[in-house]
């Protein structure tokens, strides 16, 4: 059973696997374990939080770029990404320099 798991995991992360597949992966765990109550509590929430993007957006990614950008943790983007960012597919929604703080401005995080 263990070997399946670890052949699993192997699998998904080999092939990029979405969120949502690593999700219901752990949630065939959880259940071949026979977790009961509280595990399944903590499980779905975390499930919320990390597949809903717009939740993740505002209580994860949000608080995680204000600390990168306070501690000057975030590259600058040099003159010639400068100069190609009009020609980038995610230039069109991207309006201004990117401050790192709006969790609705910007390529997803």
């Amino acid at each position: 059973e263990a070997f399946g798991i670890v052949v699993l995991v192997c699998g998904l992360g080999f092939t990029g696997a979405p969120l949502w597949l690593w999700t219901a992966l752990s949630a065939a765990v959880l259940w071949a374990f026979g977790a009961t109550g509280g595990p399944w509590l903590g499980f779905g929430a975390l499930a919320l939080l990390f597949n809903l993007r717009p939740l993740r957006r505002i209580l994860i990614s949000f608080r995680i770029l204000r600390v990168l950008k306070a501690l000057r943790l975030l590259p600058t983007i040099s003159p010639t990404e400068q100069g190609a960012s009009p020609h980038l597919p995610w230039s069109a929604i991207h309006a201004g320099p990117y401050d790192g703080l709006s969790p609705h401005h910007g390529p997803d995080p």
